[in-house]
């Protein structure tokens, strides 16, 4: 279960949706590809299609959102449900895509936002 904001859900680094036509990638990867190459600098244009687009606010009484990955500030596991998977923060790569993708294969967990469950995006 993981967590979500009053204002927005900010974390798109580490969401992926189930469906492939809506968040299947890793949003920094896309902007890091698109820099210019002098000076590191992605247009905002881009930026806003590629990141803010995904950036939205999600109404406390929506129901569970099933995902393969997401965090947002928080995130609650049964115990069960981890084993033999770890986090890994040292890749190129959001550290709760590969460990929600590890809880989802060995141990056939699933992975959801809570609308209710929100944190403070100060």
């Amino acid at each position: 279960m993981t967590a979500t904001s009053h204002d927005t859900y900010y974390d798109i680094w580490a969401l992926r949706t189930l469906s492939d036509s809506v968040m299947n990638y890793d949003v920094w990867h896309r902007v890091s590809d698109l820099e210019t190459p002098l000076n590191n600098y992605c247009h905002a244009s881009v930026y806003d299609g590629i990141v803010r687009i995904h950036i939205k606010r999600i109404p406390i009484e929506h129901g569970l959102i099933e995902v393969r990955s997401a965090f947002n500030g928080a995130g609650l596991y049964k115990v069960n449900s981890t084993y033999n998977c770890k986090y890994d923060g040292g890749g190129y790569t959001c550290e709760h895509v590969p460990f929600h993708l590890c809880i989802r294969e060995k141990n056939q967990a699933r992975i959801f936002i809570n609308p209710e469950f929100q944190v403070s995006s100060v």
